[in-house]
């Protein structure tokens, strides 16, 4: 909400208004999200392969290319399909920007399917099976790409979930922080139980 003038400004200062470029320009370009997402991901790998990469004599580009971005795919897969969710499923901006008919993504159509109907209610079994349509490209992402996230070390999820608590967690011996991520894990699922 509080980057919607902007970017409304910015994108109609480019003439994209009513056109795709200008409903996926504010998503594809930046979002405050993601920004913070891989800021603290980046930040809970380990300095030690970092150190290792530069006495290898590796660029700092080349650290990133060939280090930290293999290590960040789970993490990148979890931002594209939290990006995607929230731009299939937003309402507010394809409706300010996507004026024409020709442009009108799914989301609008639907509010607009709603408002239209000639009885005065809603065709609701129209726009029910209408809506059960929308939800399938929802449920391929998570069918196809879910086990790419759930795939992560649970000292990894651990790790990105705490974000600054990384440092701690490279100070431990691997068994004893594995037996310390059993322990928590064991105390959360005590602690959900109870609430």
């Amino acid at each position: 909400m509080v980057l919607l003038i902007p970017n409304f400004v910015f994108v109609r200062n480019l003439s994209w208004v009513g056109t795709y470029q200008g409903i996926v320009a504010p998503v594809f370009l930046m979002t405050p999200f993601a920004v913070f997402y891989l800021r603290q991901f980046f930040l809970s790998l380990s300095n030690e392969i970092t150190e290792a990469a530069i006495l290898d004599g590796a660029s700092q580009f080349g650290i990133f290319w060939r280090i930290a971005v293999p290590l960040s795919k789970s993490a990148l897969i979890t931002l594209a399909i939290l990006t995607f969710l929230g731009s299939w499923n937003d309402y507010l901006w394809p409706l300010i920007v996507g004026r024409n008919e020709n442009v009108r993504v799914l989301t609008v159509a639907l509010g607009i399917f709603r408002s239209q109907t000639p009885q005065g209610a809603p065709d609701w079994g129209g726009l029910m099976a209408a809506t059960s349509l929308a939800i399938i490209p929802s449920l391929v992402i998570f069918v196809v790409l879910g086990r790419k996230i759930i795939d992560l070390d649970p000292v990894q999820r651990i790790q990105i979930a705490l974000g600054g608590w990384g440092s701690t967690f490279r100070c431990v011996h691997d068994t004893q922080r594995r037996t310390f991520v059993n322990e928590l894990m064991a105390r959360w699922g005590s602690l959900s139980r109870v609430f």
